[in-house]
């Protein structure tokens, strides 16, 4: 059982802060405008689109305006190449974004005109270069866009829907709406009580904001169908906490004994973790439930699922003695049971959530084994997600996330089959700032093979190309007639019972026992502190370390791997040399560490470095829900590489290159390098043959989606573990000593001088 050391954690330098380079000349246009016929094909769907308003009442396209969509060709998506400053020279600036190559702007009668106008008369090289990125212009429709039917009929259909089954509809608005914007003589919010749409909710920020209306016997359809200034409409989504993968759920298999009791009671833990489910409550539990918040009673109570959960956190290796691929995190409880026996409205949701988190600052790391049933269609940024970001961002928590269970046709074999499956992430799986979870088969005699993702995981990559999941852990499958008991994991059920059943729901509650023992760790450490950012970001890296043979090409559905035990994401043997780079950046401003403590040991007699590299970069980005599928707004770009001096001039030529997703969205390859705004982006490389350097460097810079946002600051972290190739290298004592000389501010993550633990399966 080897000694591990600790991780050693640095902070940047005002001296390493440099201004970044920048500027370009003109590009020529994509196409030729004129030749093409594209400049009159513009100026034909704007007269087109204003002769379709005419029956729009004057108030709203002449002082409110309406949704003017903007399609850009495929070449045109990059930042530099769309028509930002020509937009906004036409009063018709872009002001969010739909989908990838789809920006929207607010057009009022006059500014139709202006933007004519400009197209008509541009002749200069940049005008000519804005007009060519331009496809296609339209208003966005309420009826066939918002809502996504063909005429008054269906709309019809959809509001009777929503009364019938007593569902609330969502309606989300474009930045320059909100429920007081007055609408021709009364504030929106009023006008859609006028209309037969009561307010049950609103959530969102003043750039989306969400409004959840109750349809009553009197909504009047027509009027619905002129609410121009709704980017969504439809169904409020449901969430519950139970997936029917299979006919049989769960099998009760056992109860708790004595011998269990007494082995959770010698457990210590001081880390704990908030259980937002369905509730806690059997006997075996309750001396480790720290406190409580209660919905729902009676028989709108089932704590089947939260109890199964709840269990995995506090006891998963008690639970499943069997299993040597557990490790011993164990956690404490706060039981937050927000989740009914039937399926709960996301409105409804939502509050609980924000109440019961609110409740309980105490608690740093929330168990999330909820999602909705059907994968994320469109693929863009849910409602649900941000606003569990947003409550991430406010609090400093971390949410652990389901990916969700697929439940489809045909039943997903390992290797996946080529055909198109509905297994994408599902609903609030794309919460940027959480850590989501997919499964893992542990069990031999299941439907997948031991190793590989359960035929129930959903699968990434989430919106923008970002990896999702961030990890994954073992949680079993079901058996290949979908049986249970044969391949699950075990926890506690109600009337301390012991239960089998399978489901990503089984294996987050797992990896938020590491997330917490991680977090108290850090909590406890000197000059460190914990957030959220870093970490996932330990966890995704540990996993990026410890997986890759595993994972392959197959980061969809894997994630970066399994996350080590919790020790172990903090420590590492003599063989390795792992820091942690905590960067403040800035707009126009890069960070480079160079020279870069480098072990001596790593470098050969001719001074080529032959080792094995591993970088994960994470931070917690700027968000912004009016930009759908851009909803990210910055990017940190990492390089670790040779470092060259010429005078004053430094540059560093990247030795390791990022890990791509396969099978991520076309349209990347058009805009940038696949996975180019994920907050955690892990990059790789390996020198058996070693590769010549004399001064290495670390540099991160920051991008930002506009110009506009120019100004902005963000934090940023950067975990690089540097790994021997041959027995016997002493890498970590190097490293600190390179550290040494370097006089650089560090400190360990732990204040455990070192730590022995068994090698994890």
């Amino acid at each position: 059982m080897p000694d591990l050391e600790p991780l050693i954690y640095l902070r940047a330098d005002a001296s390493e802060m440099r201004a970044k380079g920048g500027g370009g000349s003109s590009k020529p246009p994509f196409v030729d405008v004129d030749a093409s016929g594209l400049r009159n094909a513009l100026v034909s769907s704007l007269e087109a689109s204003r002769a379709a308003l005419a029956d729009v009442p004057e108030q709203i396209v002449d002082r409110l305006g309406v949704p003017l969509r903007i399609a850009l060709r495929q070449e045109a998506l990059a930042k530099t190449n769309r028509p930002t400053q020509f937009l906004e020279g036409a009063g018709t600036p872009a002001t969010a974004t739909g989908r990838p190559g789809e920006l929207f702007a607010r057009a009022r009668a006059r500014d139709l005109r202006t933007l004519q106008g400009a197209i008509s008369s541009g002749s200069t090289n940049t005008a000519l270069r804005a007009i060519s990125s331009i496809e296609d212009l339209s208003i966005f429709e309420p009826v066939t866009d918002a809502f996504g039917v063909r005429d008054l009929e269906s709309l019809e259909a959809v509001v009777r829907f929503a009364h019938d089954e007593r569902r609330l509809l969502r309606l989300d608005l474009f930045p320059w709406l909100n429920v007081e914007t007055t609408w021709i003589d009364q504030p929106l919010g009023a006008h859609l009580e006028t209309i037969g749409l009561e307010i049950q909710g609103v959530r969102g920020t003043q750039r989306r904001e969400s409004v959840y209306v109750a349809p009553t016997t009197e909504a009047d359809v027509e009027e619905i169908a002129g609410l121009y200034g709704i980017r969504y409409a439809g169904a409020e989504p449901m969430y519950s906490h139970w997936r029917e993968v299979s006919p049989q759920t769960m099998a009760v298999v056992d109860r708790v004994s004595d011998d269990l009791r007494k082995e959770i009671a010698a457990t210590p833990s001081h880390a704990i973790v908030g259980v937002l489910d369905s509730g806690i409550g059997t006997p075996a539990l309750e001396p480790y439930v720290q406190a409580r918040e209660t919905y729902d009673l009676g028989s709108d109570l089932n704590q089947e699922h939260g109890t199964f959960v709840g269990g995995l956190i506090l006891a998963g290796r008690a639970l499943n003695p069997n299993e040597s691929c557990f490790g011993e995190d164990s956690a404490v409880l706060v039981d937050g049971q927000v989740l009914p026996a039937k399926p709960i409205g996301e409105n409804e949701l939502l509050d609980r959530i924000d109440e019961t988190i609110r409740k309980h600052p105490e608690v740093k790391v929330w168990n999330c084994s909820f999602a909705a049933r059907v994968q994320l269609d469109p693929l863009e940024y849910s409602v649900f997600a941000s606003e569990m970001d947003k409550l991430s961002t406010e609090l400093g928590i971390l949410f652990v996330q389901a990916a969700g269970n697929y439940e489809g046709q045909p039943v997903r074999t390992w290797p996946a089959p080529s055909a198109t499956l509905t297994d994408g992430i599902a609903s609030p799986a794309d919460a940027v700032n959480s850590l989501v979870v997919g499964s893992l088969t542990h069990r031999p005699g299941a439907r997948t093979p031991v190793g590989t993702p359960a035929s129930y995981s959903r699968r990434g990559p989430s919106f923008g190309g970002q990896t999702k999941p961030d990890v994954s852990f073992w949680s079993g499958d079901l058996g290949p007639t979908g049986q249970i008991p044969q391949a699950g994991i075990r926890s506690t059920v109600p009337g301390d019972q012991i239960a089998e059943g399978v489901g990503t729901s089984f294996a987050t509650p797992l990896v938020s026992a590491i997330a917490a023992n991680v977090w108290a760790e850090l909590d406890g450490a000197v000059d460190v502190e914990p957030s959220p950012a870093l970490v996932k970001g330990l966890l995704v890296h540990s996993a990026a370390v410890s997986s890759r043979s595993m994972v392959g090409a197959h980061k969809n559905y894997y994630g970066a791997g399994v996350p080590l035990d919790g020790l172990e994401v903090l420590f590492e043997s003599e063989d390795s040399f792992t820091t942690i780079h905590q960067v403040p950046l800035q707009s126009k401003i890069s960070w480079l560490r160079a020279p870069f403590p480098m072990p001596a040991c790593l470098f050969t007699t001719e001074g080529k470095l032959k080792a094995e590299i591993f970088m994960t970069v994470v931070f917690t980005p700027l968000l912004d829900q009016a930009c759908g599928a851009e909803a990210v707004r910055t990017c940190v770009d990492a390089s670790f590489g040779v470092v060259e001096r010429t005078g004053s001039s430094v540059t560093i030529t990247g030795k390791v290159p990022e890990e791509k997703t396969s099978g991520s969205h076309p349209w990347e390859s058009q805009l940038v390098a696949a996975g180019k705004w994920s907050p955690v982006r892990t990059h790789y490389a390996k020198f058996p043959n070693g590769v010549a350097g004399d001064e290495w460097g670390l540099k991160l810079s920051l991008l930002e989606r506009e110009d506009d946002e120019n100004g902005i600051e963000q934090s940023a972290f950067v975990i690089l573990t540097l790994r021997g190739l041959s027995d016997g290298l002493q890498v970590h004592a190097d490293g600190v000593s390179a550290i040494s000389q370097l006089a650089l501010w560090n400190t360990p993550v732990s204040q455990q001088t070192h730590v022995t633990v068994g090698a994890s399966t």
